[in-house]
């Protein structure tokens, strides 16, 4: 229980304490994904992916765009100097974490610094989001226990049912609208609707493609971390999809600066 006022506290704070949370969450989730990565036969080393993922997210927090590319060649052009040839697979596992982790973890970083990073205005959306994301996997949950029958993907999770699915996005959308226009700054009711559609359809996707690499892996969770609730993949699945879209929504709409 100490997890959610941590999370709390540091998101208030921002600058570097918010950053620097991420970039442990970063860490876990990186080894986390390596070690499923092992179970299927791939040799588990995930330092270079956390030192440029790390990189990467700092980048972000500066915004030196410019850095992106200039990392991604460095992060390549590594794999020059190794003795072995350049197996497909260890560059698929880097990019994939690359992108998949580190970038989309930037991208939470970023929707924090909105407004600045030390004012209120990105940590609202950011405590939105967990919060919204925390209230549709509620609903998903005792929605798909208590009306689920059909099975909402059976090769990612035969558990998660369509009932599920459809309870939580609505939940989720409820919850959103109401506090985007309780929060105290001047959002809209397209906010409110953006930010419920996406965690109810896009979270709930990035939940569906954790459990498929579990799945893959034939884990229950990727990491006994967090005794009864599994490891920080577990946990952040779906904050690393909704990230950069709400962000992508933000900029669109002119509201992130």
């Amino acid at each position: 229980m100490w997890g959610i006022p941590l999370l709390v506290a540091v998101t208030l704070l921002g600058g570097v304490v918010f950053l620097a949370l991420v970039l442990v969450i970063h860490w876990f989730i990186i080894t986390e994904f390596y070690r499923l990565a092992e179970k299927k036969g791939f040799p588990s080393n995930p330092w270079m992916s956390i030192f440029f993922g790390s990189a990467l997210i700092v980048v972000l927090y500066l915004r030196w765009w410019w850095g992106i590319p200039l990392l991604a060649a460095l992060m390549l052009l590594t794999e020059v100097f190794r003795k072995d040839v350049i197996p497909y697979h260890r560059i698929g596992l880097l990019a994939q974490a690359w992108i998949y982790i580190s970038l989309f973890l930037g991208c939470l970083v970023l929707i924090r610094q909105h407004g600045g990073s030390g004012r209120w205005d990105g940590a609202v959306w950011v405590l939105l989001m967990f919060s919204t994301i925390w209230v549709c996997d509620t609903g998903a949950y005792w929605g798909g226990s208590a009306w689920g029958k059909s099975p909402l993907h059976i090769k990612a999770s035969p558990k998660k049912t369509v009932a599920g699915f459809v309870i939580g996005a609505v939940v989720g959308l409820i919850w959103a609208l109401g506090w985007t226009q309780l929060s105290g700054i001047r959002y809209t009711v397209w906010d409110g609707l953006a930010l419920g559609i996406i965690v109810g359809l896009v979270g709930q996707a990035g939940d569906l493609v954790e459990s498929l690499y579990k799945r893959q892996a034939e884990v229950k969770d990727t990491s006994n971390l967090l005794s009864g609730h599994g490891g920080a993949w577990d946990r952040f699945d779906s904050i690393l999809f909704v990230s950069p879209v709400l962000l992508t929504y933000m900029i669109i709409a002119k509201i992130w600066y």
